[in-house]
């Protein structure tokens, strides 16, 4: 009988207990990531995911409360079967800037989050949580850093134009000061600015450093890992070779370089010299590239140049173990210029340029090609590389010309170029010029996964010319000077590239902006914290030697741009 009792009661118990189960009220945990980044006219998606108890029926009802001024936000139903969805932000170009704060939880055994706190809200079967978000809104890409100079703009007045005081080359310190690199009274000058865009008044004079010695113009400026900088140039006015001065890290020129911290070169029977770019190896040697001949164009450049390579030692003194006694003169072709150049694996330098046959009138001439020549570390072709050594485009059209501009050396050991291709109007002798971007694989062969068979080619309306690229965290920059239509100025632009070649029209809305009123861009340069400082200088060929108001007259401007 006692047995019998037991086993009743034991029964009773679990037929309590399981009613008190089925009779719980069934709930959810939400997840959804707790910081959000937006940009100002951007948008972004927000994953919610839920993990309901068995035997919940019915939808989850997701939406947003307490969203920052100009952030509006969409509302999404998950059906019984649904695990997972996603909300769609949006931002206004005008929403104000916000830094991300911390999301506060929510109180322990509370069901909401912080009172006026961004927060998501999930809803369903009378029961309701909100799980709270972290909001950062950035600025738009491609805006200008209004907290750099003044509003935005850096102007920069280097004094007597008469002399043709400009710049040409920008740089960057690892502390994201900015080097401009030029001329003053004919001599090599480099300025460090501070971050904000002031002048560093603790680097050489007032911050201006001057080559004494070196006489000519800044191209290119190479930072180095101690801070000291080394500037390398050319005087494009008089009889002159290359030069290159280096400076210590306060702005002195460094004396255990050259002679006096200045290195003059000149290649013997070729008069003229011209500088395009530079690059310094992890051994300190330096590498410079440009052009050598004996006739000197209107606008500076060499008539009948050859392709000119040389590499010096870490103290200024020729490399005589690279090439011919040091240098490279010619190429693929016998007339042409070296305009770009990058480090490759095992000291390999790849060099982007522009190659003829013959220099003379258009109605004899032979059109422009280019190439991307691979160098070993001797100066010798790497033969493994495209043919012999050279990769080269031409347009096939007598008409036509294609200068190599640059070339940029990408992780994975592909290389991406840049071209000009410029067709001329026999007739009116108007000239017409696009964009061209090719990717090329590691042996030289073209990409044909990048664009339409491993090409881009831009069309900006009228004309445009490319200048100079930059790699960034997602894509390319490139400095360039579109004509959107032929009645219309030359405007000096920056243009974002996706990592497909793609313009990226996210940038600015339309996938480039303004970046000055000057006449020549200057080299793009990309910040340790992914903004762009680029800018623009007046021509040394184009100033108004008359006006005698020179100190008032702005040379250099300068801007950064949000990424």
């Amino acid at each position: 009988m006692l047995n019998i009792t037991s086993r009743r009661a034991s029964l009773l118990v679990t037929l309590a207990l399981s009613t008190l189960v089925s009779c719980a009220p069934k709930d959810f945990r939400p997840q959804v990531a707790q910081k959000v980044v937006i940009k100002q006219g951007g948008a972004v998606t927000l994953q919610v995911s839920v993990e309901r108890d068995e035997g919940l029926k019915g939808p989850v009802t997701v939406s947003l409360r307490n969203l920052p001024e100009g952030v509006t936000g969409s509302t999404t139903t998950l059906a019984e079967t649904q695990t997972s969805g996603q909300i769609a932000l949006k931002a206004t170009a005008s929403a104000p800037l916000k830094q991300a704060a911390s999301a506060a939880p929510a109180a322990e055994g509370a069901a909401t989050a912080v009172d006026g706190q961004p927060a998501v809200v999930f809803s369903a079967d009378g029961k309701t949580h909100e799980l709270p978000l972290a909001f950062a809104v950035q600025a738009l890409s491609g805006s200008s850093d209004k907290t750099f100079g003044s509003g935005g703009v850096m102007q920069m007045k280097l004094g007597v134009f008469l002399k043709r005081d400009h710049a040409n080359a920008l740089a960057a310190t690892a502390d994201e000061k900015i080097l401009v690199g030029g001329q003053k009274d004919e001599r090599f000058a480099v300025y460090r600015l501070n971050r904000n865009g002031t002048v560093d008044k603790g680097f050489g004079k007032e911050g201006l450093a001057v080559g004494t010695g070196a006489k000519g113009t800044v191209y290119k400026l190479l930072v180095l890992p101690d801070g000291g900088v080394i500037a390398v140039g050319s005087d494009q006015y008089e009889s002159a070779g290359l030069v290159l001065a280096k400076f210590t890290k306060d702005g002195k020129l460094d004396t255990t370089f050259g002679k006096g911290g200045v290195v003059n070169y000149a290649v013997n029977g070729l008069e003229y010299h011209g500088l395009r770019d530079a690059a310094v190896q992890s051994d300190g040697k330096v590498v410079a590239v440009g052009s050598a001949g004996t006739e000197m164009g209107g606008s500076g450049g060499l008539t009948n140049g050859k392709s000119l390579v040389v590499r010096f030692n870490p103290d200024g003194s020729v490399d005589r173990t690279f090439g011919s006694g040091g240098r490279i003169v010619g190429g693929i072709q016998e007339y042409g210029s070296a305009n770009d150049v990058e480090l490759g694996d095992a000291d390999t330098l790849l060099v982007v340029g522009t190659a003829y046959t013959q220099y003379g009138d258009w109605e004899t001439r032979n059109p422009n090609i280019f190439y991307l020549a691979r160098y070993l570390s001797d100066g010798s072709p790497d033969t493994s590389f495209g043919n012999n050594g050279f990769v080269t485009f031409s347009a096939r059209d007598e008409d036509t010309d294609v200068y190599g501009t640059g070339v940029s050396l990408l992780p994975d050991g592909k290389m991406l170029t840049i071209a000009n291709v410029t067709r001329m109007d026999m007739n009116t002798f108007d000239s017409m010029n696009q964009i061209r971007v090719a990717q090329y694989l590691p042996d030289g062969a073209r990409d044909t996964e990048f664009g339409e068979e491993g090409a881009v080619t831009y069309d900006f309306g009228h004309s445009a010319y490319g200048i100079d690229l930059a790699a960034t965290k997602d894509g390319f920059v490139l400095t360039a000077t579109v004509q959107p239509e032929k009645s219309a100025e030359s405007a000096p632009s920056l243009v974002k590239l996706s990592k497909a070649g793609l313009v990226d029209e996210s940038f600015n809305f339309d996938g480039r902006v303004g970046i000055g009123t000057l006449d020549d861009p200057l080299n793009p340069v990309v910040l340790n914290s992914g903004q762009i400082v680029a800018g623009t200088s007046l021509s040394p060929f184009f100033q108004d030697y008359d006006d005698n108001d020179d100190a008032a007259k702005v040379n250099v401007e300068l801007v950064r741009i949000n990424p």
